[in-house]
């Protein structure tokens, strides 16, 4: 086979490796979806932030993933604007004013209604890493109103991956202050195929192609 005819099996193996992974289906990585009659809720605005930790590997598969998509189970009671609204993904460890942000997804906040519903919010990409720990933080309006859009929690039996607290989004308090439940999130994303899985792909993806370049 010449060089060039080899070049191009290669690139085509190439491909193939990389359209099977990226054909990789999303899963639910890691939540916590306790819905009694009654939960509280802990509204977002006028300088408070609810955050709720998770670890990858606690409830799902401790896995890498590509960041695809957080839900929250969130509402609305007020006519103030909840507008921006958005999602923070950082570091567990991280206090809010000397943070560093993973990713961030933006929703309309003005469009929730008073019951609470699941909300899809779509994350910029970011690798979730086996093992690790981290903090969903939910930040919503501009108006000097407490609680423009809340954040359903349960109480019992409690996730068991992270917790759920308030921090001060300005410096009233810069430490997280526990809360008694966790909220109820869902964190959804890919797998990242693994070295040996990419070399079992190329593998078979070379063998095709001899098979073919035999029955030619």
């Amino acid at each position: 086979m010449s060089l060039k005819k080899t070049l191009a099996s290669l690139v085509l193996v190439g491909a193939s490796v990389l359209g099977l992974a990226g054909n990789a289906k999303a899963e639910i990585i890691e939540g916590y979806s306790i819905s009694n009659p009654g939960n509280p809720t802990q509204g977002s605005g006028y300088g408070i932030g609810p955050t709720q930790t998770f670890t990858i590997g606690a409830t799902g598969n401790n896995n890498n993933f590509y960041l695809d998509k957080i839900k929250l189970k969130l509402h609305r009671l007020t006519t103030a604007d909840a507008s921006p609204a958005y999602v923070e993904l950082i570091k567990a460890t991280d206090k809010y004013l000397q943070k560093e942000r993973l990713s961030i997804g933006f929703f309309n906040g003005n469009s929730l209604g008073p019951e609470s519903t699941w909300v899809d919010i779509s994350m910029e990409s970011y690798t979730l890493k086996q093992g690790e720990q981290y903090r969903i933080l939910l930040n919503a309006g501009r108006d000097g109103s407490i609680g423009m859009i809340y954040w359903e929690y349960g109480l019992s039996p409690g996730y068991p991956g992270g917790d759920a607290s308030v921090v001060s989004l300005g410096n009233a308090f810069p430490n997280y202050v526990p809360l008694n439940g966790d909220f109820l999130f869902e964190v959804d994303g890919t797998p990242v195929p693994e070295p040996a899985t990419l070399g079992l792909l190329a593998l078979g993806g070379l063998g095709i192609i001899s098979k073919r370049r035999k029955t030619n």
